[in-house]
């Protein structure tokens, strides 16, 4: 893989508490990824597009990781989504993947993050 996967928090609700970094980010970067079946549709994309409205431009990769019960069903959703972000990743392109509150912290994106390092 030649490309980079960030993983980027929006906050709590509100546009302006997002960093200058996560902006940033952003804004260099081409691919955006959210969990979920529309990344227009996540309540991430709500709030990141309106403190960096030129993402509504960018490459926008739905990451569909449903709610289930079932654990192996979980961990093959996630295995999924982390396959997703490797294919755009060997083609030498960034994602970032945007989600509420911290990613490292109970987040769909450390999963797949752990997954995409592994691999």
């Amino acid at each position: 893989m030649s490309g980079i996967l960030y993983g980027i928090g929006v906050g709590p609700g509100d546009p302006e508490l997002m960093t200058l970094k996560a902006c940033r980010i952003l804004r260099e970067n081409e691919v955006i990824a959210a969990p979920g079946e529309s990344v227009k549709d996540t309540v991430a994309y709500k709030i990141a597009v309106q403190a960096v409205p030129e993402i509504a431009d960018k490459m926008l990769m739905p990451i569909f990781m449903p709610m289930v019960m079932n654990k192996a069903e979980q961990i093959e959703n996630h295995k999924k989504g982390a396959r997703q972000i490797e294919n755009v990743l060997d083609e030498g392109k960034n994602v970032v993947f945007i989600t509420l509150g911290d990613p490292t912290i109970y987040s769909t994106f450390s999963y797949v993050q752990e997954i995409v390092e592994a691999d």
